[in-house]
């Protein structure tokens, strides 16, 4: 969901665009009609103002969503974590971690493997390495604004190398305020998606 600054932004264009359509001197492109940019940036003008009005109610909706994937995350972990006898791997096995994410974010995300921290990413280090023994594993990535994600995978054969991540392991992606952690199965790694 974009800012509302953006929305304000699109605000101003759909004026200029009518302003432009007004003056006679911009016309639409393709049409050759001032005519046709004035309706352009009156349809525009009434779709931005829509979105601004809504804004809170999107918003709110979106974090509703986030809250609920979360509560049905940790009610995951809560299980997989209290197994009494977990299926273990025959030796530890290396996951690296890789952050990507804007350049504008300069957030730290914490991780936690299977409840226990296990390191941070940020733009200055991008990557960094957890390991694991059991078959079912959890990863959260916590920021402080983007709130927490999860990922449940199952460590599902020999780790390879990836064609989305450079090497053998697990993405964390931060675009525009959201939080979310990857996997793919061409690293080894299944994904378990929440119910």
């Amino acid at each position: 969901m974009k800012g509302i600054g953006w929305k304000i932004l699109g605000l101003f264009v759909s004026v200029a665009l009518i302003a432009g359509g007004f003056s006679g001197d911009y016309v639409l492109r393709g049409t050759e009609s001032s005519t046709a940019l004035i309706v352009a940036g009156f349809g525009f003008l009434a779709w931005d103002i829509y979105a601004i009005a809504t804004h809170g109610k999107q918003k709110r909706k979106a974090e509703e969503a986030a809250a609920e994937r979360t509560k049905k995350s940790e009610a995951l972990m809560a299980g997989l974590l209290g197994e009494a006898d977990p299926q273990r791997l025959p030796a530890m096995r290396q996951i690296d971690v890789y952050l990507g994410t804007s350049l504008m974010n300069r957030a730290q995300y914490q991780l936690s493997l299977n409840g226990q921290p296990c390191g941070a990413v940020s733009l200055s280090t991008r990557s960094t390495q957890i390991q694991t023994d059991r078959v079912k594993n959890v990863l959260c990535a916590s920021g402080e604004k983007e709130g927490k994600a999860f990922l449940f995978f199952e460590v599902t054969g020999d780790v390879e190398p990836s064609k989305m991540i450079p090497k053998p392991g697990i993405g964390v992606n931060a675009m525009d305020g959201t939080l979310g952690v990857m996997a793919t199965q061409k690293s080894g790694l299944t994904v378990i998606n929440p119910q």
